[in-house]
């Protein structure tokens, strides 16, 4: 199994192991907020806002945090934006507990936002640094993502947990220490100290300047859209059924095809790293298509998002792959950080979008919308398909895509 030849690769299992538990405040920060500030202020907005400023913060600053990485270091930007997201967390549980006014509420959960250290776009950038064989770096980003899968429902879990034994406030302390542990693992690896800044390579206008940077970038926001609005989808059918468990098992349906999907990946070889990526947003596009159909048959419907996920890993793992070779020397890190920001912002409009017309139509609706984002995804990489044949050097175009 290709996950095996990676983690036999010295070094591989700590870096892997160090950004699982610093990505694990990804799934933990946002729930647990919402739970803390609801609880404290007694107002469902309030702690909807504050859940918002985080998650605004951090897709803002992501992308400074990744150009100040490529120019200073790993270690001398995150481990300070860690500490910083842990004293933010810590400051919005004083806060709650003194009765603290909501403007100071909403600057903490700011600043956090800002300071939440981007491991999963420095982790992927040290993947084609760490293998000695260019051609486990694709299955090395399917391997990225299905553990980024896992984060978010392992960070959601451990929230379950930590609010049911102790309180919200024990789980936002948590995540601030998990946050700071992670950070100094993946700091502390070889291959992270012996990372060099590319401050004379880093463009100006960093990797935003290359178009097929612009292009999967399209394609992720694409992605995100959908999961935003599949997300409401799924809440719906559940309370539409009568049953609100069942968006849960939904939820996680997804997630484990994405996860089933990312640790079978890596296996195949397909004509161009272009046409295989195009190949796959179309392939996600027709697995999210018969979504709307199946509001109705819960069976059907879990089958088809286990399908959706599976469809999922490979299209963001090449996605990946893709941005690794496309960016510019020098602002590698940047341009995943883009990515993750590009997510983040699609789950919001997608999420945004999706309300009304859940409340307008039903989870049909929202499914529908899920569908043409994946679809309207899949033709715009197509439609740019040329603009990703330039591949770096870094990964030589014989690497198989994942």
């Amino acid at each position: 199994m290709i996950a095996a030849r990676i983690l036999r690769t010295p070094g591989a299992p700590r870096l892997l192991a160090a950004a699982f538990l610093g990505r694990l405040p990804i799934g933990m920060t946002g729930l647990a907020l919402l739970l803390l500030v609801r609880d404290a202020s007694g107002s469902y907005a309030l702690a909807g806002a504050c859940a918002g400023a985080f998650a605004l913060a951090e897709g803002v600053c992501s992308p400074l945090q990744g150009r100040a990485v490529d120019r200073a270091g790993i270690a001398r930007v995150l481990v300070p934006c860690a500490a910083l997201y842990a004293a933010a967390l810590a400051g919005v549980v004083a806060a709650a507990a003194a009765g603290a006014p909501a403007a100071a509420l909403l600057v903490l959960s700011a600043v956090a936002g800002a300071g939440l250290p981007i491991l999963s776009s420095v982790t992927r950038a040290l993947w084609p640094r760490l293998l000695p064989d260019p051609a486990l770096v694709p299955a090395a980003y399917s391997l990225e993502t299905a553990v980024q899968s896992a984060t978010w429902v392992g960070g959601a879990l451990l929230v379950a947990v930590l609010v049911a034994l102790v309180s919200p406030a024990a789980a936002l302390l948590a995540a601030g220490a998990l946050a700071v542990a992670g950070t100094l693992g993946v700091a502390g690896a070889a291959v992270a100290r012996h990372d060099r800044a590319h401050v004379r390579a880093t463009r100006r206008t960093g990797p935003l300047a290359e178009p097929g940077v612009r292009t999967i970038l399209a394609g992720i926001a694409g992605i995100g859209l959908t999961g935003g609005a599949l997300e409401v989808a799924l809440v719906a059918v559940g309370r539409e059924m009568g049953a609100p468990a069942l968006a849960g098992v939904l939820i996680a349906a997804l997630s484990i095809g994405v996860v089933a999907g990312g640790l079978t990946g890596g296996r195949g070889r397909g004509p161009g790293p272009a046409d295989v990526h195009a190949r796959r947003a179309a392939v996600f596009a027709l697995a999210c298509a018969p979504l709307p159909l199946a509001a109705g048959l819960p069976i059907v419907l879990v089958l088809l998002v286990l399908a959706a996920g599976v469809a999922l890993a490979p299209l963001l793992a090449g996605g990946y792959l893709l941005v690794g070779r496309l960016a510019a020397e020098g602002t590698t890190t940047e341009a995943f950080a883009w990515t993750s920001t590009a997510f983040g912002g699609g789950v919001a409009l997608g999420s945004a979008l999706a309300g009304p017309l859940t409340d307008a139509g039903g989870s049909p609706a929202a499914m529908a919308l899920a569908a043409a984002c994946a679809a309207a995804g899949a033709v715009a990489v197509a439609a740019r398909r040329a603009t990703l044949l330039p591949a770096a050097p870094r990964i030589p175009s014989h690497a198989p895509m994942v």
